[in-house]
């Protein structure tokens, strides 16, 4: 909205004398890990979230990254499990792993995303969306931090399941 609300008297756009609006994007670092227990665990039953470890949220430097971050229970319905693990997925491999769903479960790895000067959000010149407004552009690229972040927490997931 702010990118969208040049005019005369704001011609970078509201709150933008700066420049920053849509700059320095961050989002959070994100991946996930799904195990198959021995027995049945019911992913659809329960909270969405149904718990949040804390134990890799603090800052260790013996890592080889900054920062740290959470593992977070999902449950996942049989079609958006599907999703998860192959969006578009098919054949006879990937209905066999389907049919483990109700022995499965679920987290993500969820972490903070430091800022980088070339992560952006701003409009393109010419595309438009059906309102007639400019569509957004996202350029958005991990940190090396974000890298390593994921790597060892996909490690750590991958030993918990």
């Amino acid at each position: 909205m702010l990118l969208n609300s040049r005019s005369g008297q704001f011609p970078d756009g509201l709150a933008n004398r700066s420049g920053q609006v849509g700059r320095n994007y961050m989002r959070h670092v994100m991946a996930g890990v799904v195990g198959v227990m021995p027995g049945q665990v019911n992913l659809y039953r329960g909270a969405h979230q149904a718990g949040i470890i804390y134990d890799e949220r603090r800052h260790d430097e013996a890592r080889g990254f900054s920062g740290g971050f959470l593992f977070e229970t999902v449950n996942f319905t049989p079609e958006s499990m599907a999703r998860f693990l192959r969006p578009g997925g098919w054949g006879k491999e990937y209905a066999k792993l389907l049919e483990q769903y109700e022995r499965m479960a679920a987290m993500l790895i969820v972490g903070e995303d430091p800022p980088m000067a070339g992560n952006s959000i701003s409009l393109h010149p010419t595309r438009k969306d059906r309102y007639g407004l400019p569509v957004p552009v996202i350029h958005y690229e991990h940190h090396d931090n974000s890298k390593k972040m994921l790597r060892y927490g996909l490690d750590r997931g991958r030993r918990v399941y």
